[in-house]
């Protein structure tokens, strides 16, 4: 795949609550966007569905992402995460659609970095960026 770069985008998901009740859904999956160099540096993008926050997001593609990451050491890693968020101008009521855009720090995905402490890593520096918007 890759020999020493791995960005992992997640993108277009609705800052909307999660449901109560669990839908069959086809699984998470990683579909390669973009690459550059002669495939140095890859691209996946984990589509988003809709009726999931950000945090709720993150933590279901968790398994995904982590099993991207054990299959490709010694690589740098990026995440972002792409949010279609709603605001609501308090006085007039209008409502408008923006996109947001989270990033992780990078962060390299040694030989033996724990994969798990990885994803909560970067999961917690892009959620640290939340309020920023909110």
């Amino acid at each position: 795949m890759v020999n020493s770069a791995l960005s992992l985008f997640v993108s277009k998901d609705k800052a909307l609550p999660q449901p109560e009740y669990e839908e069959q859904q086809p699984p998470f999956v990683f579909i390669k966007t973009n690459s550059a160099l002669k495939d140095f540096v890859e691209q996946y993008t984990i589509d988003g569905r809709a009726r999931y926050d950000p945090e709720s997001f993150l933590k279901a593609v968790k398994e995904v992402v982590t099993n991207k990451l054990q299959s490709h050491r010694q690589t740098k890693v990026t995440m972002i995460l792409y949010c279609m968020m709603k605001e609501t101008n308090i006085a007039t009521g209008e409502e408008t659609i923006m996109e947001a855009v989270f990033h992780s720090a990078l962060e390299i995905n040694h030989e033996g970095s724990d994969v798990n402490e990885m994803h909560a890593w970067m999961v917690e520096k892009v959620l640290d960026n939340l309020p920023n918007v909110q």
